[in-house]
């Protein structure tokens, strides 16, 4: 106790005890701290050393982040086969497809169509499939009958130095004679000065000459002798077949073959665009046929129908290039065609009447109150219908007692005469309100 009090009291004393406890508790203090230091810092070389260890070791495991990296484009379309098969087991892809797609989807969808199979067609593609085959069918054999005509004119410039134009055109061999090869050819694309030259099928050439033409319809026949025609070009060549008794209605399928776009041994196919319909030259009407097909100013050939015969002749003639139909690609009937063709392959002379008529159509009818015989609707200068007085508005209606029914019997009936026969034509005048009728003799004669 006398020491307590000793330590309390005695300044110099209690103030060395003081001293002696703090320099005794500061120590302990510095010891912690470093302990903390020393943590700290061998946590932040751990740091250190673990990230230096595991660059080092990175390369190791390249092949492994490499494949996590490509599953995630398997489903991009090509990729999908070969990644899978070069690099992934099979139940690797499977593992890492599904997490992608609803359980429920795969259970339920996927057995559906394992056993349902696709349809790979449809009744549109089997149509189509269907139609190209019969082009390509029809095709090879209407070509056998399609050439091509190549048409060398010879010129001269202002300073007298030669040169050549050429053109070509679609031709059709429509005739074989013991003399002749006969073909068909737009007649605006030749002319008799022309060296013509045609090609065939195969590729073979020979030379053809101007045979006929006529001008009211621009249609001409080409004739390539025999004689200068290989056994290999005869055979390989057809005369083409035509089908005169068929009708074509709105809507049916036609095949446009030869050069309609142009280009030779092209195929177009479209459907008649509407009713057939005449239009009237000199002593005669053809039927006209407009398709869907588009029109070509270069392009030339036939119409085909499926069952691959002839029924129509692109035309290109002006008469019939009206504003109605300028971008529709018009075509000849080969019914009302085919008589024509006949005359100018065997050279037999037209017979000359001198008349452009209608048939009386029931607009016609109402208006002139009459039903049978022809409207005329034109009548050529110094021709012999002009040298009797038939006039415009006479309606015809018999020759030599026939009766007339359309135009295109009475082009039958007067080509059944001969130059300079004399026929009896019957026909009414409208003279006021009246009806007259009247008979005149007419002496025929030929185009010249």
């Amino acid at each position: 106790m006398a020491d307590e009090n000793k330590l309390v009291h005695n300044g110099p004393a209690e103030e060395e005890q003081y001293t002696f406890v703090k320099e005794t508790i500061r120590p302990k203090k510095r010891s912690k701290a470093k302990k903390v230091g020393f943590t700290v810092g061998m946590a932040v070389l751990f740091g250190i050393t673990s990230c230096i260890v595991f660059c080092l070791c990175l390369p190791l495991f390249s092949d492994y982040f490499e494949i996590n990296r490509k599953q995630i484009t398997i489903g991009k379309g090509d990729e999908l086969e070969s990644t899978a098969t070069k690099t992934i087991a099979p139940e690797e892809v499977t593992a890492t497809v599904v997490p992608s797609i609803a359980p429920t989807k795969i259970k339920t969808e996927q057995p559906r169509h394992t056993n349902t199979p696709k349809p790979t067609k449809t009744p549109a593609v089997d149509a189509i499939v269907s139609i190209s085959k019969k082009i390509q069918s029809i095709s090879g054999t209407v070509n056998h009958s399609i050439v091509k005509v190549t048409c060398i004119q010879n010129s001269y410039d202002l300073f007298n130095t030669p040169s050549q134009d050429t053109n070509s055109t679609c031709g059709v061999i429509v005739g074989k004679s013991d003399e002749y090869l006969l073909i068909y050819v737009v007649q605006s694309k030749v002319s008799a000065t022309d060296n013509l030259i045609v090609t065939f099928e195969d590729s073979s050439v020979v030379n053809a000459k101007l045979f006929n033409k006529m001008d009211d319809l621009g249609i001409a026949i080409l004739a390539v002798e025999i004689v200068k025609l290989t056994k290999e070009q005869l055979a390989s060549v057809d005369v083409a077949e035509f089908d005169t008794t068929y009708e074509l209605k709105t809507g049916e399928t036609v095949i446009a073959l030869g050069s309609p776009n142009g280009h030779m041994y092209s195929a177009l196919y479209g459907t008649v665009a509407n009713e057939p319909y005449n239009d009237y030259i000199v002593d005669n009407a053809v039927t006209l046929v407009n398709t869907t097909i588009p029109y070509n100013s270069n392009g030339e050939g036939v119409l085909v129908n499926l069952d691959g015969k002839i029924v129509a002749f692109i035309t290109h003639a002006a008469t019939f290039t009206t504003q109605l139909n300028a971008t529709v690609n018009t075509c000849y009937s080969i019914r009302s065609l085919k008589p024509i063709i006949t005359k100018l392959v065997n050279k037999k002379d037209s017979i000359y009447f001198g008349i452009t008529a209608n048939d009386i159509t029931p607009e016609i009818a109402y208006r002139i109150g009459m039903d049978k015989g022809i409207y005329v609707t034109k009548v050529e200068s110094d021709s012999p219908a002009f040298n009797v007085d038939i006039k415009k508005g006479d309606v015809i209606t018999a020759i030599n007692g026939i009766e007339i029914t359309d135009v295109a019997e009475y082009n039958t009936i007067i080509n059944n005469f001969h130059d300079k026969d004399h026929v009896q034509v019957e026909f009414y005048r409208t003279q006021g309100d009246k009806k007259v009728e009247k008979k005149v003799l007419l002496e025929l004669s030929i185009v010249k």
